[in-house]
């Protein structure tokens, strides 16, 4: 019998393999995201967790992310952040750029804790998307940007700290990825499936020994990605009606 299950069918399947993996106590990793929306949720809610379950949001694996949070620690408070990402215009490979780009607003989440959506809007049919996460008291508001006008595909984050700002970009047509700030210039070449490879690599290595790193997205995190999601689409059809 199978230890594990890596689920990487459509998203509308996620929910009844993660229900069957509770009740076979099996470990999990789903690809993101973890489904469509946030009521999906009530088939496993009441079913006990399977010793590993993770979501798959690389992002957290990249090499530059890891280096840009632990430079963050050493900046002090976190004042504001601005994330853009930009995709070729391809409206059938991604036909909801909102959720196709739901890495960004996990990695908001990863570096900066918990949030609440509290501005969006989108323009183009949806193609286009501004919103802005509150992450409470403690942290900053995110400002994010998935725009899908550009001829090329980058991702990029500048952060304003006490202590200096900090730019990251990667661009993943050539694999280049750069970390500007007042502690350290770094700058690397990853690809994507390197980026997979070590997310992955965390996961059976649970598995085997017990060892789980703190990067892993989990099923409640990977929740609360889809529950962002959801809020901007509301607060962005409220806008347009107030028009």
């Amino acid at each position: 019998q199978a230890e594990a299950i890596i689920v990487c069918t459509p998203v509308e399947n996620h929910a009844d393999w993660l229900v069957k993996a509770r009740i076979d106590r099996r470990a999990i990793f789903i690809e993101k995201p973890l489904v469509t929306s946030a009521s999906v949720c009530a088939p496993w809610k009441d079913v006990t967790p399977s010793p590993c379950e993770q979501v798959g949001y690389s992002l957290r694996y990249h090499p530059g992310v890891i280096k840009l949070r632990s430079v963050l620690a050493e900046l002090g408070t976190v004042y504001a952040a601005r994330f853009v990402v930009a995709l070729t215009q391809d409206h059938e490979k991604y036909p909801d750029t909102l959720l196709e780009c739901s890495h960004e607003i996990d990695c908001a989440l990863y570096l900066f804790g918990p949030g609440t959506v509290e501005g969006a809007r989108s323009r183009c049919n949806g193609h286009v998307w501004e919103l802005l996460i509150d992450h409470g008291p403690s942290g900053p508001v995110s400002s994010l940007r998935l725009d899908d006008r550009f001829d090329g595909y980058h991702r990029s984050a500048v952060i304003a700290c006490e202590k200096g700002s900090v730019t990251f970009r990667w661009h993943p047509p050539d694999d280049a990825w750069q970390l500007v700030s007042p502690i350290a210039v770094e700058q690397g070449k990853v690809t994507v499936d390197e980026i997979y490879r070590a997310e992955l690599e965390d996961f059976f290595t649970h598995i085997a020994v017990g060892i789980l790193e703190p990067t892993r997205c989990t099923i409640q995190e990977g929740l609360a990605v889809v529950r962002a999601c959801e809020d901007a689409r509301m607060l962005a059809t409220r806008e347009h009606a107030a028009l």
